[in-house]
């Protein structure tokens, strides 16, 4: 049996309710930003994940492995910046 992570389960429950147009816990019109920033967050742990050498960071994936790192910087400093700007969180 595959190992699921928790981020994978909220996607997978996402991407159900889109497709069935329902979703209890979250307005529809949101659930498509929530589920790439559970993707990318899911995405970034694993790349930090050290507890698999087989998928660890090597000078082959680097390049892969920095640009999902990179993407989840510019989300935490797209939302550092409203936070000062606002005050309020995104």
């Amino acid at each position: 049996m595959e190992k699921v992570s928790f981020c994978r389960c909220v996607l997978i429950a996402i991407d159900f309710s889109n497709n069935i147009n329902v979703f209890i816990f979250i307005d529809i019109l949101d659930s498509q930003a929530i589920e790439k920033l559970t993707k990318l967050l899911n995405d970034t742990f694993d790349v930090l994940n050290g507890r698999c050498y087989e998928e660890r960071i090597t000078i082959l994936n680097w390049h892969v492995k920095k640009s999902i790192l990179d993407d989840m910087l510019c989300v935490l400093d797209q939302s550092e910046k409203v936070y000062k700007e606002t005050g309020t969180t995104i």
